[in-house]
């Protein structure tokens, strides 16, 4: 029934209504392999359209991996209108995915995309923390001069700053991800569990979160977000939280970290290795 009323949905409304540069399409990218639905006054959707993907580092790294490494579980965490859970569902059917998106409007889309592309994951529209208390996210703001003048859903955060709105504030729930994972360590046959995290400053409070996962699972690869430049105290408590859990640091080219310089103020995604 869903199916159908989105399929209608599309060929009725977005088709219809859509321009290249504002309004809802049905995207087919080749190098994701999957069908995406996009709305083109987003800036994440708007790069999708343009350029057949968004963060290709990420995605790349993420099929390097998958291609590379027995992968049992796949958790995104920030996953947005769900590119990369898209992205392993369509492409590595083996692997199980949670996906996890704070904002409810891109929970819709992700969900609306699944359901364009036949897949069926565990997808939560859900914000990760080390506790259950509701969390405030503060919705980006419209800006001229930055990224080309689009809103970018990708960019609420539970932290207010020049790029956030402190009038317009959400209140999601939120779960510590750490003891719903080790429910599940019987089921993974000690294959690799990979995560993808992005959550605009809360990344510290979603590894504290896991910590107890963390300490007891051996596998495990992270592809994180760190934003040195903006919050230099965080970030440096984020990398020696992992570095302590017996993860080696290693740059988005795959390059192992060895000295300071390479990631000091620095805003730049980086992995994480434990096996």
């Amino acid at each position: 029934m869903l199916k159908r009323i989105y399929r209608n949905l599309a060929h009725r409304y977005f088709k219809s209504t859509t321009t290249l540069y504002k309004g809802w399409v049905l995207n087919k990218s080749k190098k994701l392999n999957i069908t995406l639905l996009l709305n083109l006054s987003n800036y994440i959707d708007f790069l999708i359209y343009k350029n057949g993907l968004f963060e290709e580092h990420v995605i790349e790294n993420i099929r390097y991996f998958f291609t590379k490494q027995e992968i049992s579980l796949f958790v995104d965490i920030g996953s947005n209108i769900g590119q990369m859970s898209l992205f392993v569902a369509k492409n590595f059917p083996h692997v199980k995915v949670l996906s996890y998106e704070a904002v409810r409007s891109n929970y819709i889309q992700q969900h609306a995309s699944m359901l364009i592309n036949n897949l069926n994951y565990d997808l939560n529209n859900l914000a990760i923390s080390d506790n259950n208390k509701p969390l405030k996210i503060y919705m980006p703001k419209y800006m001229a001069n930055v990224n080309l003048g689009k809103f970018n859903s990708g960019m609420a955060s539970i932290v207010l700053d020049e790029f956030r709105d402190k009038d317009n504030v959400i209140e999601v729930p939120s779960v510590v991800l750490g003891p719903v994972l080790e429910k599940q360590i019987l089921n993974l046959n000690d294959k690799f569990v990979f995560f993808k995290i992005d959550v605009e400053g809360a990344e510290l409070m979603v590894l504290n979160g896991l910590i107890s996962f963390l300490k007891i699972y051996g596998k495990v690869i992270i592809i994180i977000e760190f934003l040195f430049e903006k919050d230099l105290a965080t970030y440096v408590a984020a990398k020696d939280l992992l570095l302590s859990l017996g993860f080696k640091m290693y740059d988005k080219d795959r390059n192992i970290v060895r000295t300071k310089e390479t990631w000091f103020g620095k805003n730049d995604d980086f992995i994480f290795i434990k096996d």
